[in-house]
């Protein structure tokens, strides 16, 4: 499906012990080389966003989702490109298969990533240090309330729907 022109992106924010993974481009890509991302891709034709994104992670790393029940997490806004297309992204705590880089061609490497470390890469977009790391608090609030902890504040109602790259 495409807005002004523009395709629409789905892409996936795996969570794993307070750690999320993100792709490395490849070197030849011609959009965003050499960074680190989050899975994901354009929807194609007619297809909606949740089927592009549980096809996605199929693709490139040979993961099972479910069809998400939710709204994304974020949805990130592109500026200075003709349009605002729209990158809709899901946080993703469970899936079925091992997590494997299906996509050479596009990913070089995969890597999991605390909220410390997301500051030291180069990322495909400015806002997903600050988008990221909300959402592993999130997972960490959650895990720490399920042990009788603390409770911290979530990604959720944080401002996170829309953020501008």
């Amino acid at each position: 499906m495409r807005i002004f022109g523009l395709p629409r992106v789905v892409a996936g924010a795996l969570r794993k012990d307070v750690r999320v993974l993100l792709c490395h481009r490849g070197s030849t890509r011609t959009w965003y080389p050499n960074v680190w991302d989050l899975p994901g891709g354009h929807v194609d034709g007619a297809e909606d966003e949740w089927d592009a994104f549980v096809r996605e992670l199929a693709e490139e790393l040979g993961v099972r989702v479910r069809k998400p029940t939710e709204s994304p997490f974020a949805r990130l806004i592109a500026e200075g490109v003709g349009g605002e297309p729209k990158f809709a992204v899901w946080a993703v705590d469970a899936w079925d298969g091992a997590v494997v880089n299906q996509s050479p061609g596009e990913h070089d490497r995969l890597g999991w990533f605390s909220p410390a470390e997301l500051g030291e890469l180069d990322l495909a977009h400015p806002s997903y240090v600050a988008v990221l790391s909300t959402l592993l608090a999130g997972a960490a609030s959650r895990d720490h309330q399920r042990m009788g902890t603390q409770h911290r504040p979530s990604a959720h109602g944080m401002g996170m729907e829309e953020r501008s790259w």
